[in-house]
């Protein structure tokens, strides 16, 4: 579900069949071929733009009158007796880098990026008849006085236990439109008006779209007892949920297809440069052939990085981007469904450098699974959290700064794995500087817990020049002179290593 906020959302009439009123977009938005100024949030499981609706009963698409309508769950709700309908209207930047997120992961747009969203949620709503008029507006009433101190809102759930919880969320970047449905918690699809009996029974909820030019789709189980469990029903690999495109005449659907386990993709790795070549490897079920584009700037030079291999039809679409020290990376992960495909290579968009108030640790170590340094990074764009990274790759990389929360919540796994390369991403949930936890894993054999320094060493005042050089063929090295920062003192790091050519 995307967040609602009961306190400070918009809230429709308590009333049976009742809608709310026009509510304005601040732009026409596109809807099945046509531009609507408004929207309107009914009652009864539906929107609509081109009137309120008050329609109790579901009929089955496709509908000729009445316009477009996007229906998560038309059915009976009467909110008299319990349950509330909130919408809002959002720009909130991570709201819609959430709604950015989803949209890529599901559909093949990788340059779309969310400026708007509507967010429609029926909450813990029941139907019409689940209390009989007078005799269950009196024992409400009844029940909530003999609990004052008690939360309202519980004291009418536990009357009413069969109750609905689902959301509509419309998202947009002006040109295209796509719609969410997101189901909760299903325990009714039928009133009492309708041959129902306790919310099951008679004419059930109907799901779905309808353009009101002949187009339209039926999510599943509508208009049976099935839709019940349109909770567990997804056509997205995500229980719970449908996506649609619905900006064009007709509507539009995810596209990653089921795969039964037998495509046959490439596996390899370039990384210096956006193309490559490997052997073919056969994908598990759920898998389609993936391929991962980076883009990094290095104190302002361009490089690409790629890697294809199988990838989880989950992380189709997933993108994120983060910054460190003067290094910033774009990564997405684009999907194809044929033997040895490879997607269009995206193009990326120019990097945000407008500051966002947010200031994180910036480093970068190679050679340790651990970095951490007295430097920050201004965040810029949407990178809005603070990411620390390591990997045992090349004898140990780390590395912190800033990252955008799509970053965070994809699983690039799937596809490093492939390169052989393994990562650990931690991110903060808030705050300029997440707490840090130095790695636990060890780099040498056995189960040694990793080196901690000694904290008796004489503090400098900061006064001390040292040498600064690397040798990576000898034991000894010279270099240029640098002046050293409050607390710390001049270091050399040895290290042997045996080599089997050696």
């Amino acid at each position: 579900m995307y967040p609602y906020d009961p306190e400070h959302d918009a809230e429709t009439p308590t009333s049976d069949d009742g809608s709310s009123p026009q509510i304005s977009f601040p732009s026409p938005l596109a809807v099945f071929g046509n531009f609507y100024p408004h929207i309107y949030v009914n009652n009864n499981g539906f929107l609509s733009f081109d009137r309120p609706m008050s329609d109790f009963t579901p009929r089955a698409f496709p509908l000729q009158s009445g316009g477009p309508i996007l229906a998560p769950f038309w059915a009976d709700v009467d909110n008299e007796i319990t349950g509330s309908i909130y919408y809002h209207q959002s720009t909130d930047p991570h709201l819609l880098e959430r709604a950015t997120f989803d949209v890529r992961s599901y559909f093949n747009y990788p340059r779309f990026t969310a400026q708007w969203a509507f967010v429609a949620t029926w909450d813990n709503v029941t139907y019409y008849g689940a209390v009989s008029n007078e005799v269950g507006l009196i024992i409400h009433h009844i029940y909530i006085e003999a609990f004052t101190e008690l939360d309202t809102d519980w004291c009418r759930l536990s009357l009413f236990q069969v109750v609905n919880t689902f959301q509509a969320v419309l998202i947009t970047d002006w040109t295209f439109t796509f719609v969410l449905f997101n189901y909760e918690n299903i325990q009714w699809t039928t009133d009492s008006a309708s041959e129902g009996v306790d919310g099951l029974g008679g004419n059930h909820a109907q799901a779905g779209l309808n353009s009101g030019n002949s187009s339209f789709y039926s999510i599943p189980g509508s208009l049976s007892q099935e839709i019940l469990h349109v909770s567990t029903t997804s056509n997205v690999y995500f229980s719970g949920r449908w996506a649609f495109k619905v900006d064009g005449y007709d509507p539009e659907f995810p596209d990653f297809p089921p795969t039964d386990g037998s495509l046959s993709c490439t596996q390899c790795v370039n990384t210096m440069g956006s193309s490559c070549t490997g052997s073919a490897v056969i994908c598990p079920s759920g898998s389609l052939c993936g391929s991962q584009y980076a883009e990094y700037t290095d104190n302002g030079v361009l490089y690409e990085v790629i890697i294809r291999s199988c990838l989880p039809v989950n992380q189709c679409g997933t993108s994120g981007s983060f910054s460190f020290q003067n290094n910033n990376v774009q990564i997405v992960n684009l999907c194809c469904d044929s033997d040895l495909c490879t997607p269009t290579i995206p193009e990326f968009p120019p990097q945000n450098n407008e500051t966002n108030g947010m200031t994180c640790p910036s480093c970068l170590s190679t050679g340790s699974l651990e970095c951490f340094t007295g430097e920050t990074i201004q965040c810029t764009g949407n990178e809005t959290t603070c990411f620390q990274i390591s990997s045992p790759a090349s004898g140990g990389v780390a590395m912190r700064g800033c990252s955008s929360r799509s970053f965070c919540e994809a699983d690039y796994q799937s596809l490093t794995n492939a390169a052989n390369i393994s990562l650990n991403i931690q991110c903060s949930n808030g705050g300029n500087e997440p707490p840090y936890t130095p790695s636990t894993a060890s780099t040498t054999p056995g189960n040694e817990p990793p080196y901690t320094p000694s904290t008796a060493s004489t503090t400098p005042d900061g006064s001390l020049s040292c040498t600064q050089c690397v040798n990576t063929m000898g034991s000894s090295c010279t270099g240029s002179a640098v002046t050293c920062h409050s607390g710390s003192l001049c270091g050399s790091q040895y290290a042997e290593y045996t080599d089997s050519k050696w």
